[in-house]
C-alpha cells in the first residue's frame, strides 16, 4: 500500500537532510516571524490588562505562545521553548481562574516576551543567552509549582527534572 510507504517516510522525518541554504532560510523566517509574534503578544497582553482577561484575548495569547514554543524548539532554542511551556502553564491557570489576571501577571508575561525577543536576537547574532532562573521561578511560583524559595540555584537539568516531577504530582 502506497500510503504505508509514505507513512514510513514520515516516521523518519528526523533523518531528512537540508542544505545550509535551506537551513539559513528557515532560521531567517523564524527570526522574522518570532519578532512579529512577540510584538503582537505584547499588544495582546496590554489589551488583556486594559480590558480584562477575556476568553478571546486569552486564546489569542495562548495561540501566539504555543506557536512560538514549537517554532523555537524546531530551530534549537530549547530554553525558550521551556520558558514558553512554563508560561503556558500560567495561561492555563488564568483560563481556569486558578490565578487572577492582575498587574503582577501582566508584568511577568511582558518580561517573558522581552526574554523571548532577546533570546531570538541573540540566537540570530550567534550569541549564547541563558534564560534567568529567577524568571522561571516567578512563573513556577504563580502556578503553585514551587512551594518555597530555594536557598540555592538549580542547574537547568535539575529545574527540568523538578518541573517534570511537578507535572505528574511528584515532589523532589
Amino acid at each position: 500500500m502506497r500510503s504505508g510507504k509514505k507513512r514510513k517516510n514520515m516516521d523518519n522525518f528526523d533523518t531528512i537532510m537540508l542544505s545550509q541554504e535551506e537551513l539559513d532560510f528557515l532560521k531567517e523566517t523564524f527570526y522574522v516571524q518570532a519578532m512579529e509574534m512577540t510584538e503582537q503578544l505584547t499588544e495582546e497582553v496590554l489589551a488583556l490588562e486594559a480590558n480584562g482577561c477575556k476568553g478571546e484575548s486569552l486564546a489569542a495569547v495562548k495561540r501566539f505562545f504555543h506557536t512560538l514554543k514549537g517554532d523555537s524548539s524546531t530551530i534549537g532554542l530549547k530554553d525558550v521553548a521551556d520558558l514558553i511551556h512554563r508560561t503556558e502553564d500560567l495561561l492555563g491557570e488564568l483560563e481556569s481562574k486558578a490565578v487572577e489576571f492582575n498587574s503582577v501577571v501582566s508584568d511577568l508575561l511582558l518580561k517573558v516576551i522581552d526574554e523571548i525577543s532577546g533570546s531570538v536576537r541573540s540566537h540570530k547574532s550567534g550569541e549564547k543567552r541563558r534564560i534567568p532562573a529567577s524568571l522561571k521561578k516567578e512563573l513556577a511560583g504563580l502556578c503553585g509549582h514551587l512551594k518555597k524559595a530555594l536557598p540555592f540555584e538549580l542547574s537547568e537539568y535539575e529545574e527540568l527534572l523538578a518541573a517534570e516531577a511537578a507535572e505528574v504530582g511528584k515532589t523532589v
